[in-house]
């Protein structure tokens, strides 16, 4: 609630690690922060690494897709996280550009693009929740590896690196008439 005299907002949560990313879905908010992952609900907080050792890793961002969360975390890739509990997670091993994921994206086709320290990665969906990894990286013409943020507009990819700003057309980087 904002004080209308000062225009300053109250703190609702206090003594809490840096938060560097947050995510609504429907009453509840996600926040990605140093060290994991919390849930705020019904004006209480709680903290999911208790439950799931995966999220008390570093989270740089989460988003919401495909009804479920998508986890940009130090170290860990991406996880994918649904209420009942559940944890998928993307490595280098399943072929993700990075296990330091550092920004989410999402497109009108349900992938979920990744920016990473080592380029770019998109989990694209197949069956059953299940997320094909493609990477592109210096070879393929990034400008740098280090992505900042990614940006999808119709078929390109634009992204935003140490070294300035880039785009790719991403039907023919990854050689597929739809993405």
């Amino acid at each position: 609630m904002i004080n209308k005299k000062t225009g300053l907002g109250r703190e609702i949560i206090k003594d809490l690690p840096t938060i560097f990313s947050i995510c609504k879905v429907d009453d509840k908010i996600y926040l990605g922060t140093k060290t994991g992952v919390y849930l705020y609900t019904k004006n209480k907080l709680s903290y999911l690494g208790d439950r799931l050792p995966l999220l008390k890793s570093r989270i740089d961002d989460i988003v919401f897709a495909n009804n479920q969360l998508f986890i940009a975390t130090k170290g860990n890739g991406v996880l994918v996280y649904n209420e009942s509990s559940s944890l998928a997670s993307y490595t280098e091993r399943e072929g993700l550009a990075s296990n330091m994921a550092k920004f989410l994206s999402t497109d009108k086709h349900g992938n979920i693009w990744v920016g990473t320290n080592r380029g770019i990665s998109r989990l694209k969906k197949t069956s059953n929740n299940y997320y094909k990894v493609n990477t592109i990286n210096l070879s393929e013409g990034l400008v740098s590896s280090e992505i900042n943020q990614l940006l999808i507009h119709d078929s390109i990819l634009f992204f935003a690196t140490n070294k300035g700003l880039g785009q790719i057309n991403i039907k023919q980087a990854f050689n597929e008439g739809v993405i």
